[in-house]
Parts: structure tokens; sequence; C-alpha cells
């Protein structure tokens, strides 16, 4: 799976699941990995905009309870990443998450 382009993306966006979500927070554990991660954060305004920051094992002491209830980083600071993972249970013929 960390082959192709993939297996150079060094900046992984991934979420603090809800009940029933699959929980990749794991997968931040696996210093072989060599990546940076992020979990997203719902800003204040707008329909549900959200922005990632930066999310270390130090930072799980540190979450917060979000808007939408998710647990987002206590912080102003805000990254890009490379590739995000997004939770779904169902989508539309183009790909758009549903829900």
């Amino acid at each position: 799976m960390l082959d192709g382009e993939f297996a150079k993306k060094r900046n992984i966006g991934i979420y603090h699941p809800l009940s029933g979500e699959p929980n990749l927070l794991p997968l931040h554990g696996d210093h072989n990995m060599m990546r940076n991660f992020s979990l997203p954060k719902v800003l204040p305004w707008g329909d549900h905009a959200m922005e990632f920051s930066p999310f270390n094992k130090k930072d799980f002491d540190k979450l917060i309870k979000g808007p939408c209830g998710s647990l987002e980083v206590d912080t102003k600071s805000c990254v890009i990443p490379d590739v995000i993972f997004v939770p779904g249970m169902a989508f539309d013929k183009s790909g758009n998450r549903l829900g």
C-alpha cells in the first residue's frame, strides 16, 4: 500500500474517530513511516470549514472537543496535508462522501 506516489507523501491528514469509524490514530505510533500527522479542526466561520493542525503523540492529552463532536488539537498552528484520510460509509458515483 505504501508504494507509488503515496510512498513519497510525508504530511498525512487523519481524523480522531467518532463511534463506528476506523481508528487511524495508531498509525502515528509507527516510527518507521517517518511521516508528519495532522488532525482536522472545524473553524468557527463558514459551513464547517476546516484546517489541519499538527498532531504529535504528546498531543493526546491536549485534545479538545470540537463543534462537530470530534476531538481536535488545541493549537493555532496549521499545516496543509499531502494526503487526507476521510472516513465514509457511503459515496456517490463521483466519489463524493455522503453524510
